[in-house]
């Protein structure tokens, strides 16, 4: 094969998005050769390829040449990167969203239906050669193109869902119409990635290869689709207009087919909406639709929350990798304690390939410990995760053990027993007796002053805290706390430890409950403010899960254990009696004292009962109401439950962030999203406050100022009413 410049009068062209090459083939009967154009997205100055308006301005370029070169015979679309196409540019989206440019967001999308409309229409064939990913735009892209090659690895997809999104450059037109209906549908509302296999079986590529032959792949399909033209004229026909094959297909199912996210998300209903009333319509005119839609949903406040997500995950993740510059190598580590929690540290562990020795001074907790990562490993292999043979490699990672000794060469400690200050101090300074002068030690703690743990010990610049939230192996968050003497090598190396395990750390200041816990509890308290007036805790629980949370405060008290509960909000009101010492007997400590422990005891707010699968099913409990309301609870407006249960959640972030306990509105929203489940649609606290408005979100705490230092305004809040700036700007 060789490349060269054609024949004919059109340059050979390199931009900053594509460059055009022109290869010499020869035909599938090895005599007569013939000019294929390979074209190559591969944007300048970029880790992946995106689209946004420069980049099709390009692509219009480029096209022009191709519908102008007399003698060409085919097309190939490539990637010059490791992906095929990541999607659309999502600052640039956001930036459309939050200008509320619904003028500017309709042309940027049309600019791009039109660019694969013109691929689609080229008199010549066209093939995708799909490499990497292949998301969102990037696959409409491919969808363009009369066949589709893939390497065995990629993976394609329409996840602008996830983005309170929904395709905006004609992916629900087009993919309906190349694919089973039902399934195309199915894609676009789950936005999950599909694999290489699965876009063959569903018909939308024609091959499958190893990346190594991807393009002389591409090119023999090019010949295949050259000699069936006919049959590729028909296809062009049936994305233009849907067939009453296809129209009877999509009959047979309900048009809102099941779409998970709910309403808060309406991005996916959105789109079926779409499908279901544009298919019949020419695929013109059904672009012009999706494009009005897109334009439209992309300036709704779900999008815009989604979309910060998306850019703070990014910012976050930054963040995290520059912080692990300078690391020490943590190939081996040690977990002491091996409770439910330790042994979950020492099955992620290992599990990542890093060499764990479980300790514990009870033979009984340290069979529990192991128990937790055997039961890990085992729910790896039943989902198919694992083999048998991988599981059995990870779990000889684990080295169970009750001996101080097998400390020596280990790289970083994780403590986990009791949560309990001198236990913890105990057991610190006896540990730095047994490892080495280099190792990281850390303390695995939710509540406890990291400085205060690191009193007596001879290296507290070589301690931290890794605060690691429960299931372990589910939950993405891990909170690292820097005490007054931990040293940013300590830092570094527990970071990197934290990526390693595949987690999301965020790194904080000593504060009373860090980060996470500090924000949850004032939460809590607003919470028990109210159910102390009398308000039914039923329906604090209903508001906020209608509000976004995944549950209530009673609820998610219950599923914690009141036993943790009252300790966290005993420290913390000993730690910032201002605002969290109440001047009540708080429910959860009523309910405590009575025995009733939450879920590990089947009774706390609400009562337990297994059920088939297993879990714990909630019911309602008369003697949790006995105990807790003197007469029949009352009801108030659940708007007010919402407000004041936020007010206290937003105005701890922002003290937090205040105080330099956090550094970065970013960080301290992810925290909340990762450890605590904050709704995502909302995009974290300080974005919610941005949302809301400064001002608007001001004045709804001045209706609540009667009810004490909970709801005073902070100081931060208070310059940026003044000054008319936000959060994320």
């Amino acid at each position: 094969m060789n490349i060269r410049q054609p024949a004919f009068n059109s340059p050979h062209y390199t931009g900053q998005a594509f460059s055009v090459s022109f290869l010499d083939v020869k035909d599938s009967g090895g005599t007569d050769t013939r000019v294929i154009a390979q074209v190559c997205f591969d944007l300048k100055g970029a880790p992946v390829n995106v689209f946004n308006q420069s980049v099709f301005d390009e692509l219009h370029l480029v096209l022009d040449q191709l519908e102008d070169a007399p003698e060409l015979a085919g097309v190939i679309f490539t990637s010059g990167k490791s992906v095929f196409v990541a999607g659309a540019e999502i600052p640039a989206l956001l930036a459309f969203g939050k200008a509320d440019d619904v003028t500017g967001i309709h042309k940027h999308v049309m600019s791009g239906q039109s660019a694969f409309s013109r691929i689609e229409a080229l008199p010549v064939p066209t093939v995708a050669a799909i490499n990497g990913v292949a998301l969102g735009g990037g696959l409409e892209f491919a969808l363009a193109s009369d066949a589709r090659v893939m390497s065995e690895r990629a993976k394609v997809g329409l996840p602008e869902v996830n983005l309170g999104l929904f395709p905006g450059y004609a992916g629900t037109v087009r993919l309906p119409r190349m694919i089973d209906p039902v399934t195309a549908m199915q894609w676009i509302s789950t936005g999950k990635p599909q694999s290489a296999q699965s876009a063959l079986d569903a018909g939308l590529v024609a091959r499958v290869c190893d990346a190594e032959s991807l393009l002389d792949v591409a090119i023999s399909e090019l010949d295949s689709v050259a000699t069936h033209m006919t049959e590729i004229r028909a296809r062009k026909q049936q994305k233009v207009t849907a067939d009453d094959t296809t129209r009877k297909k999509l009959d047979q199912i309900s048009v809102g087919l099941d779409v998970r996210p709910g309403p808060n998300y309406p991005a996916a209903s959105l789109a079926m909406s779409l499908v279901v009333n544009q298919l019949d319509n020419p695929a013109e005119q059904a672009g012009l639709a999706e494009a009005r839609a897109f334009a439209d949903i992309l300036t709704s406040p779900t999008a815009i929350n989604l979309l910060s997500v998306f850019m703070n995950e990014q910012a976050v993740a930054r963040v995290a990798k520059r912080t692990a510059a300078g690391a020490r190598s943590t190939d081996n580590v040690a977990v002491i304690g091996a409770g439910i929690m330790g042994g979950g540290i020492a099955y992620q562990s290992s599990l990542k390939g890093i060499g764990a020795v479980l300790k514990d001074i009870q033979p009984e907790a340290l069979e529990a410990g192991m128990n937790e990562a055997i039961r890990n490993f085992s729910t790896q292999v039943a989902k198919g995760r694992l083999s048998e043979k991988e599981a059995q490699l990870a779990q000889a990672r684990i080295s169970p053990t009750l001996d101080s000794g097998s400390l020596s060469d280990v790289d970083l400690v994780v403590e986990a027993v009791v949560e309990n200050t001198a236990i913890k101090q105990s057991v610190l300074k006896d540990l730095e007796a047994h490892i080495s002068s280099n190792c990281v030690l850390t303390s695995n703690t939710s509540t406890i002053s990291i400085t205060r743990l690191a009193q007596g010990l001879s290296r507290p610049e070589q301690f931290c805290g890794l605060h690691f939230f429960n299931p372990v192996p589910a939950m993405p968050l891990v909170e690292i706390i820097r005490g007054k003497k931990t040293s940013d090598t300590t830092i570094a190396t527990t970071v990197q430890y934290a990526l390693q395990l595949g987690k999301n750390p965020i790194v904080v200041n000593d504060s009373p409950g860090f980060l996470v816990n500090r924000v949850l509890f004032p939460y809590i308290i607003a919470a028990q403010m109210l159910i102390a007036e009398g308000v039914d805790f039923r329906q604090i629980d209903e508001a906020m899960q209608s509000w976004g949370w995944p549950m209530g405060p009673a609820y998610l008290s219950d599923v914690i254990g009141l036993d943790t509960m009252t300790h966290c909000l005993d420290v913390m009101a000993a730690d910032i009696p201002q605002r969290m010492a109440p001047d009540y007997m708080s429910a959860i400590h009523t309910l405590h004292s009575n025995a009733r422990l939450g879920q590990k005891s089947r009774q706390g707010f609400y009562h337990y009962a297994r059920n088939e699968a297993g879990g714990m099913t909630k019911q309602q409990d008369e003697l949790a109401l006995g105990l807790i309301y003197l007469n029949a609870p009352s009801e108030i407006n659940s708007s007010e439950i919402q407000e004041r249960l936020t007010l206290a959640f937003c105005f701890e972030t922002i003290r937090c962030l205040e105080e330099g306990v956090v550094a970065s509105a970013a960080e301290a929203d992810m925290a909340l999203l990762w450890g605590l489940g904050f709704p995502r649609f909302r995009g974290g606290a300080l974005q919610h406050v941005d949302t809301v408005g400064i001002a608007a979100f001001c004045a709804m705490a001045e209706g609540y100022a009667h009810l004490g230092p909970l709801y005073e305004i902070p100081q931060l809040l208070e310059k940026m009413r003044k000054s008319g700036t936000s959060f994320y700007g």
